[in-house]
Protein backbone atom coordinates (compact mmCIF):
# COMPACT_ATOMS: atom_id res chain seq x y z
CA UNK A 1 0.00 0.00 0.00
CA UNK A 2 1.15 3.50 -0.52
CA UNK A 3 0.62 6.90 0.76
CA UNK A 4 -1.79 8.18 -1.61
CA UNK A 5 -3.93 4.54 -1.18
CA UNK A 6 -5.21 6.04 1.84
CA UNK A 7 -7.05 9.21 -0.24
CA UNK A 8 -6.21 10.95 3.23
CA UNK A 9 -7.70 8.79 5.51
CA UNK A 10 -6.56 9.35 9.49
CA UNK A 11 -4.16 6.15 10.33
CA UNK A 12 -4.36 4.56 13.72
CA UNK A 13 -2.62 1.35 15.87
CA UNK A 14 -4.89 -0.05 17.69
CA UNK A 15 -5.41 -2.44 20.91
CA UNK A 16 -8.23 -3.92 21.57
CA UNK A 17 -8.52 -5.58 25.36
CA UNK A 18 -11.10 -8.62 24.97
CA UNK A 19 -12.00 -8.58 28.81
CA UNK A 20 -11.67 -6.59 31.57
CA UNK A 21 -7.88 -7.40 32.41
CA UNK A 22 -6.44 -7.29 28.75
CA UNK A 23 -5.52 -10.63 29.28
CA UNK A 24 -6.47 -11.22 25.74
CA UNK A 25 -5.28 -8.45 23.40
CA UNK A 26 -5.98 -7.79 19.70
CA UNK A 27 -3.89 -5.46 17.96
CA UNK A 28 -4.36 -4.08 14.47
CA UNK A 29 -3.96 -0.81 12.16
CA UNK A 30 -6.48 0.43 10.05
CA UNK A 31 -7.35 4.18 8.30
CA UNK A 32 -10.38 5.46 9.05
CA UNK A 33 -12.04 8.61 6.56
CA UNK A 34 -13.09 11.67 8.45
CA UNK A 35 -17.13 10.84 7.21
CA UNK A 36 -16.83 7.84 9.88
CA UNK A 37 -16.03 10.30 12.28
CA UNK A 38 -18.88 12.96 10.94
CA UNK A 39 -21.03 10.45 10.86
CA UNK A 40 -20.43 9.42 14.04
CA UNK A 41 -20.74 12.94 15.19
CA UNK A 42 -24.33 13.67 14.23
CA UNK A 43 -27.00 14.45 17.05
CA UNK A 44 -29.39 11.45 15.14
CA UNK A 45 -26.23 8.94 15.38
CA UNK A 46 -26.00 9.55 18.87
CA UNK A 47 -29.78 9.60 19.25
CA UNK A 48 -30.37 6.42 17.50
CA UNK A 49 -27.02 4.10 17.94
CA UNK A 50 -24.34 5.50 20.50
CA UNK A 51 -23.08 8.51 21.79
CA UNK A 52 -19.28 7.39 21.04
CA UNK A 53 -18.07 10.36 22.71
CA UNK A 54 -14.65 10.86 21.34
CA UNK A 55 -12.67 10.11 18.66
CA UNK A 56 -10.73 7.18 20.69
CA UNK A 57 -14.16 5.70 21.35
CA UNK A 58 -15.00 6.35 17.53
CA UNK A 59 -11.74 4.19 16.20
CA UNK A 60 -12.64 1.77 18.96
CA UNK A 61 -16.24 0.90 17.96
CA UNK A 62 -14.64 0.92 14.23
CA UNK A 63 -12.11 -1.32 14.80
CA UNK A 64 -14.74 -3.55 16.81
CA UNK A 65 -16.68 -4.26 13.69
CA UNK A 66 -13.91 -4.38 11.56
CA UNK A 67 -11.64 -6.75 13.32
CA UNK A 68 -13.62 -8.81 16.04
CA UNK A 69 -17.70 -8.78 13.94
CA UNK A 70 -15.17 -9.30 10.87
CA UNK A 71 -17.86 -6.58 8.63
CA UNK A 72 -16.44 -6.72 5.59
CA UNK A 73 -16.62 -2.49 5.51
CA UNK A 74 -17.84 -0.32 8.11
CA UNK A 75 -21.57 0.44 5.78
CA UNK A 76 -22.00 -2.84 6.93
CA UNK A 77 -22.34 -1.58 10.70
CA UNK A 78 -25.30 -0.55 12.68
CA UNK A 79 -25.50 3.53 11.95
CA UNK A 80 -22.76 3.63 9.44
CA UNK A 81 -25.46 2.10 6.74
CA UNK A 82 -25.54 4.30 3.68
CA UNK A 83 -21.58 5.85 3.49
CA UNK A 84 -20.09 4.42 0.20
CA UNK A 85 -17.88 1.78 0.96
CA UNK A 86 -13.88 1.83 1.50
CA UNK A 87 -14.20 4.65 4.12
CA UNK A 88 -12.49 2.42 6.39
CA UNK A 89 -9.30 -0.01 5.40
CA UNK A 90 -7.37 -2.65 8.01
CA UNK A 91 -3.98 -1.97 7.23
CA UNK A 92 -2.94 -5.00 9.18
CA UNK A 93 -5.23 -7.34 10.49
CA UNK A 94 -4.77 -8.70 13.81
CA UNK A 95 -3.67 -12.33 14.84
CA UNK A 96 -6.65 -13.33 17.53
CA UNK A 97 -5.73 -16.39 19.08
CA UNK A 98 -9.65 -17.03 20.62
CA UNK A 99 -9.67 -19.63 23.42
CA UNK A 100 -12.84 -21.23 24.11
CA UNK A 101 -15.12 -23.46 26.05
CA UNK A 102 -17.97 -24.55 24.53
CA UNK A 103 -20.02 -27.72 26.30
CA UNK A 104 -22.72 -29.35 24.30
CA UNK A 105 -25.99 -29.50 26.38
CA UNK A 106 -28.75 -31.95 25.64
CA UNK A 107 -32.14 -29.81 25.34
CA UNK A 108 -34.11 -32.45 26.97
CA UNK A 109 -32.26 -31.72 30.05
CA UNK A 110 -33.39 -28.26 30.34
CA UNK A 111 -36.36 -26.87 31.81
CA UNK A 112 -39.38 -25.50 29.50
CA UNK A 113 -42.11 -23.58 29.81
CA UNK A 114 -45.13 -24.88 29.45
Amino acid sequence: MKLEDLNGKRVFDVVLGVDDFYDDIVEGRIAIDQKVFDRANEKEFKEDFYDLGNDNTIVAHVAYCMFILDYHDISHAEGFGGLEEGLVKVLNYPRINWQAKATEIDPGSLKWDE
